[in-house]
């Protein structure tokens, strides 16, 4: 039964749902630790061993959207095991791997465990648990998320450094094994019988045939994939100049088989009918393409210009994913009882002031300032995302919570991409081709103000933006 419809509200259920919500961000973030490592174990060049990371976050995100429709029509807690499942054979498929190549494969089915749940844990969680504390169970999702991404650097360097760069993966896989036995037994069945009589009174539509849209499933897939490929390659390879140009003649082509189809896999009613729905993923796109790239940048500036070593640069990067994890549940619960709009434009508002603050950074600019426009960035971005992602699956209809979950986490993914982009843009564009270990401290900082610059605007039309609903 689904908790919306009783009084009584089960906690447990947002075990499994916090846990897979750590390990998919420890998995990506301690990887990028052990990534030289396997380089130099499986003796491989520059672009093989980029895609290792390439590979996972192109099948995660371009089966989003088919994923969160199977988990409307055939049961979100069914889709959410599956992707367990996979992401944990997966995991321990990698740390047997033999080769780059097979390393390269096993990420692409990891990346598709991990869309199926991408595409479900936040809409499990707006099925499972009723609107009054909905905002409090995305904050505690979202908090460990965070959990995962500060550990990564920590516990996945302590992995490789003492037994190898396969650990990391075997952890992933007994820590899958343990959400996937939580998740059998705490999770609800989900499913529900969206029928006319079951939805009379909501305002929402059913057609009765529950149809799966195999092209317009097959065309988002192909879509994206090039979209994502090119805007990520955009400046270092000529291939993908033309994939992302070839992008836009097939999402034209997506959008047009979207509206002839009775049963579209993403109905773009979501966006036509819904204010809320539409602005809240746009300032979410905003925000991670003007938040997401400020770890690198950070990262480089610490260690190239301020020649601090990778363990103390990442002792201070740390300071926005802690205070993110330790503010996220307090968002959340916010959200419940005031504006989750208003809190989200008040967090897009801090996260452009710290950046704001960013744009000062110089050669001698002092570790505790550098610290505290981080901390600022990190509570902007907790008391948006939380409050952010409950107006999202608030405004959504439940029988399309897991499309509503699909097209919130393709906007941070999106985002993301968008955001490395242009820093990679910037940074051939103000230093050319000259590797980062040898280029001018100068121009480093240079390439930062710029890019800290080209941040805030997007910041800045992301408040608006968030303000509009």
């Amino acid at each position: 039964m689904n908790t919306n419809s009783t009084a009584k509200i089960n906690k447990k259920q947002m075990l499994p749902i916090m846990l897979t919500a750590f390990i998919t961000p420890f998995m990506g973030s301690s990887l990028n630790l052990a990534v030289p490592t396997m380089a130099n174990y499986f003796s491989a060049g520059a672009v093989s061993i980029g895609w290792v990371v390439t590979a996972y976050y192109l099948s995660s995100t371009t089966l989003l959207i088919p994923f969160g429709k199977i988990a409307d029509l055939y049961g979100k807690k069914k889709m959410f095991l599956t992707g367990i499942f996979l992401f944990a054979v997966f995991s321990i498929l990698c740390s047997c791997a033999w080769s780059i190549e097979t390393v390269i494969l096993f990420r692409l089915g990891q990346g598709i465990g991990a869309s199926m749940i991408f595409s479900t844990n936040s809409a499990l969680v707006a099925s499972n648990f009723p609107v009054t504390v909905r905002g409090q169970m995305m904050g505690l999702s979202v908090m460990f998320t965070y959990l995962g991404l500060s550990a990564g650097p920590v516990l996945g360097g302590l992995l490789n450094e003492r037994l190898g760069w396969r650990s990391i993966f075997v952890f992933s896989f007994l820590f899958c094994l343990l959400s996937f036995i939580t998740s059998v037994t705490m999770l609800n069945d989900d499913r529900l019988d969206y029928n006319r009589e079951s939805l009379k009174g909501t305002g929402e539509s059913y057609s009765g045939k529950n149809r799966l849209d195999l092209p317009g499933c097959m065309m988002f897939t192909l879509s994206s994939g090039m979209f994502l490929f090119g805007l990520s390659n955009i400046s270092t390879m000529g291939v993908a100049k033309a994939a992302f140009g070839i992008s836009f003649f097939l999402i034209f082509i997506f959008v047009r088989i979207e509206m002839k189809t009775e049963e579209p896999v993403l109905d773009l009613k979501l966006f036509t009918e819904s204010r809320a729905f539409t602005l809240s993923n746009v300032a979410a796109l905003l925000n991670y393409g003007a938040s997401a790239s400020i770890s690198y940048l950070m990262s480089v500036y610490l260690q190239n210009v301020r020649g601090f070593s990778s363990d103390r640069a990442g002792l201070i990067l740390i300071a926005t994913p802690i205070i993110q994890a330790f503010l996220s549940p307090l968002a959340g619960r916010l959200s419940d009882r005031y504006s989750p709009f208003k809190l989200a434009s008040v967090g897009m508002l801090l996260t452009f002031t710290g950046i704001v603050m960013l744009i000062a950074t110089d050669m001698d600019t002092s570790i505790q300032y550098l610290v505290l426009s981080l901390a600022v960035i990190g509570m902007g971005f907790a008391l948006f995302s939380s409050p952010n992602s409950n107006a999202i699956m608030s405004s959504a209809p439940k029988t399309q919570y897991g499309v509503a979950s699909s097209i919130m986490s393709a906007s941070r993914t999106i985002g993301q991409t968008t955001s490395m982009a242009i820093v990679t843009m910037i940074i051939g564009a103000v230093m050319g081709n000259v590797a980062l270990a040898s280029a001018p401290a100068e121009a480093i900082v240079t390439a930062l103000k710029i890019a800290f610059v080209v941040n805030a605007v997007l910041c800045g039309v992301g408040i608006f933006c968030s303000a509009r609903r």
